[in-house]
């Protein structure tokens, strides 16, 4: 039997913990900032971002101002530094109308030049160069900048040196200020002239900030004397070119020549090794080599007379006429000095003629009897013309790809005065491709296995025709 008082008790009624009440207590919560301080924390942050962005700008601006000081210096391999023009003659008025304006661009530009808001200024300084170095050279490093190369004879001048002038036309002291033209040597030899402006373009490009250089190179002439310059090379992007009296009294050794965007002129050139190249701009004018010539050009024509002249038979004298996207018309006129030697042959050459999206018109005015021409004249998208002179004998090939291809024989003389007859066998494979030998005689007398010469003559959407002179 159960005592009265356990009878009475009741046990405690089981534990249930609340569904939201968490199982062990949550870390100290802090009190939340005021709307005042959070305020004021985003504030300050502002602040430090706005000040960085600042500290930023003036560095980016001290980059910029300091890089102008550095980036109108001439590099290592210009050469080294003799001087530099810093201050420069008074200053005169320029009228649009002189000399200057008229060299520097061509005349079709020249009225884009003037801007009247704009007064515009030249100043000018001279150099002069040993004449007997064995190299001189030209060159522009920089931006916003054009200008024209002219190089000249002249009789009576000092025999002993090549005087440079160099002429800027501006308009804002500000941008003459950042433009330096430095007198250089060649560590190994050789005397230059360098034209040095800032590179970077974030100040610097405005109408007002542009310079036009003129550099004039007076080259001494004799009529009793011929000047024989070893090496001489341009690098003047922007500038145009022209190389004018001087006959056949000057001839450089080697000749290179690199420009854009502007044209190359010559009224009487003579090189034995050249090579001359420009973007934007045509190539124009009378060349002669005696060793090998390269004219090129990109986006611009070419209509040149060339005089080819070979002394060795078992070397080729070497022409290259290159365009991109602009007619060719070159008249090549092939000489040999083997007429004053005890030697059979006429000369050997080699003519390459190509372009592209232009048409292709090639002459040979001038062959030597009993010379090899090798000879190649290509295009695309036009026609091609090809003259050979009566005293060619070789191989020719006429291809398109969809056009008439033609071979005009006009039975000419025959140039060695010995009264043969010139024979010219063809065979025609379709109206686009012939392909034949010309010869003068009869084939028995000529020998068997002999090197003659040979013409290809290919283009693409246009017609391709061959003249025999």
């Amino acid at each position: 039997m159960r005592s009265p008082a356990a009878a009475e008790y009741q046990p405690p009624p089981a534990y249930m913990p609340s569904p939201t009440a968490p199982l062990l207590p949550g870390p100290p919560q802090k009190p939340r900032p005021s709307v005042a301080k959070r305020f004021f924390s985003a504030f300050a942050i502002a602040v430090i971002i706005l000040m960085g962005v600042n500290m930023l700008g003036h560095i980016i601006s001290w980059l910029v101002n300091d890089s102008y000081e550095w980036d109108n210096n001439p590099r290592g391999e210009d050469g080294n530094v003799l001087t530099c023009q810093n201050s420069w003659s008074p200053p005169k008025q320029a009228d649009d109308s002189d000399d200057l304006l008229r060299s520097v661009v061509d005349p079709e530009l020249a009225g884009q030049i003037h801007i009247p808001a704009y007064p515009v200024f030249s100043v000018s300084e001279s150099f002069t160069l040993p004449i007997n170095s064995s190299l001189h050279y030209l060159l522009a490093r920089g931006s916003v900048f054009s200008g024209a190369a002219i190089v000249r004879g002249e009789e009576g001048a000092d025999p002993n040196v090549i005087k440079v002038d160099v002429t800027v036309r501006y308009r804002s002291q500000h941008a003459l200020s950042r433009a330096r033209v430095c007198m250089l040597q060649k560590p190994e030899g050789g005397y230059g002239i360098g034209i040095y402006t800032p590179q970077n373009r974030i100040e610097w490009g405005e109408n007002g900030d542009r310079l036009y250089f003129l550099v004039t190179v007076t080259l001494p002439t004799s009529r009793n004397s011929l000047l024989n310059l070893n090496a001489f090379d341009t690098y003047l992007p922007n500038f145009r070119h022209k190389f004018e009296r001087l006959g056949d009294r000057v001839q450089f050794e080697h000749l290179s020549v690199q420009g854009t965007n502007a044209v190359i002129q010559a009224d009487s050139l003579y090189v034995s090794q050249g090579t001359l190249k420009t973007t934007n701009g045509a190539i124009n004018g009378q060349y002669n080599t005696t060793d090998s010539l390269i004219l090129q050009t990109t986006n611009g024509a070419v209509d040149v007379d060339v005089g080819v002249t070979n002394d060795d038979t078992h070397r080729a004298s070497n022409l290259v006429v290159k365009s991109t996207n602009g007619h060719v018309v070159s008249r090549v006129s092939l000489l040999t000095t083997h007429d004053q030697r005890p030697q059979p042959k006429g000369g050997h050459f080699s003519v390459r003629t190509t372009t592209t999206n232009g048409q292709l018109n090639v002459g040979f005015p001038t062959t030597p009897v009993d010379s090899l021409l090798d000879f190649e004249g290509r295009t695309s998208n036009s026609p091609a013309d090809v003259s050979l002179h009566a005293a060619y004998e070789g191989s020719f090939s006429i291809k398109t790809s969809s056009a008439s291809a033609e071979v005009d024989n006009e039975h000419a003389r025959d140039p060695s005065g010995k009264g043969r007859y010139r024979t010219v066998t063809s065979v025609k494979n379709n109206k686009s491709e012939i392909r034949g030998k010309i010869f003068w005689g009869y084939e028995k007398d000529h020998e068997e296995g002999a090197e003659t010469g040979r013409a290809v003559i290919q283009t693409t959407n246009g017609w391709a025709r061959l003249r025999l002179l």
